[in-house]
């Protein structure tokens, strides 16, 4: 599966789901399955971003998903200022992977904007920031452990891309390891 089907099977499924969910919970603010709803499919949509190489969508429905979550535990209650600005980080979601498809232009500061207001109705920190400060650390790195060298021979097949496998993420995550050198 390429990168184009994620993106349409998340426009089509999840945030139709998101959506779905949102519209009822202005109605029902206080069923609990409806808010379960919400937070799967904020769910879906960060993880499945994270894995397809979308960090900024990851990012973003990461703070949604807090917010969400947040709900779910009873720390939250669902108004209609959460609810209608959630309704808009899923217009903001689509926009961004229009963008990523190249059939659209998505605006940071909008992404920004809302992820804002957030923190004010939620009273929570910064949720851009918590996504993107936290970074793995090298092992060996400045505690003294000893330098290890690895052999890593990675030889994908001619499908790989077919299946939605991005060999990129995968040197990402070695290179955060330490350094890296490929031949």
């Amino acid at each position: 599966r390429c990168l184009s089907d994620w993106s349409s099977d998340v426009c089509s499924s999840d945030l139709v789901e998101l959506e779905s969910a949102l519209l009822e919970l202005n109605e029902k603010p206080d069923d609990c399955q409806v808010v379960g709803r919400a937070f799967r499919a904020l769910h879906t949509i960060k993880g499945s971003g994270a894995m397809f190489g979308f960090e900024d969508i990851a990012g973003f429905a990461h703070g949604l998903e807090t917010a969400f979550d947040r709900l779910r535990k009873g720390e939250l209650t669902a108004t209609s200022s959460l609810i209608n600005l959630a309704l808009a980080a899923g217009d903001q979601i689509g926009a961004m992977l229009d963008a990523s498809a190249g059939t659209g232009v998505v605006d940071p500061l909008r992404s920004a904007g809302i992820l804002g207001e957030l923190r004010e109705i939620t009273g929570g920190p910064d949720p851009q920031a918590a996504a993107t400060s936290v970074s793995p650390a090298s092992p060996g790195a400045g505690n003294g452990a000893p330098e290890r060298d690895w052999r890593i021979h990675f030889r994908p097949g001619p499908d790989v891309l077919l299946n939605g496998t991005n060999p990129l993420l995968l040197l990402r995550e070695v290179r955060a390891l330490g350094r890296l050198r490929i031949q």
